[in-house]
């Protein structure tokens, strides 16, 4: 008599197993541990990771981490992955700015989200070098705040 020969997958939110079909039945809990078996048939162990490492994070979007995809992030952001965990982590690039949510990074030009966070009477612009949010005043107004923390006020004529 042969063995069956098991194939253990570790099924992962939002991960698609694009090589392997399994049968309609796969579980759907995040972490659950599935055999398959030569046939075809699947089996659970019922072992789940916790919710709370499944749920937080931008994670989990690709199985194999940040190398396939840059692990489901944005192309503006940059992928981190914690293989303890499995957990990826998607964090928007220098200039760009996240319109999405913790789960689901949207990363958009910062100068067009609020202005970069510039005063309203500012100019937004990148840091050639760093490609850092940069504000500068326009034309009449003057900075009273700070390099980092531009604050423009209006220069008053007397007549």
């Amino acid at each position: 008599m042969q063995t069956p020969i098991y194939i253990w997958f570790y099924v992962i939110a939002f991960v698609q197993l694009q090589t392997v079909s399994l049968s309609a039945t796969q579980p759907t809990e995040v972490g659950t541990a599935v055999f398959v078996e030569s046939d075809g048939s699947t089996e659970s162990d019922g072992s789940t990771e916790s919710d709370e490492a499944a749920s937080t994070e931008s994670a989990n979007k690709v199985f194999g981490g940040c190398s396939d995809n840059n692990g489901g992030c944005d192309p503006k952001a940059t992928c981190s992955y914690d293989a303890t965990t499995n957990a990826v982590k998607c964090t928007c690039k220098a200039g760009y700015s996240n319109t999405g949510s913790s789960v689901n990074v949207v990363c958009k030009d910062s100068c067009t989200v609020n202005n970069g966070g510039c005063d309203a009477n500012a100019v937004c612009s990148y840091d050639a070098t760093t490609n850092a949010v940069k504000c500068t005043c326009k034309a009449g107004y003057s900075n009273t705040g700070s390099a980092v923390n531009a604050v423009c006020e209006g220069r008053v004529s007397v007549s």
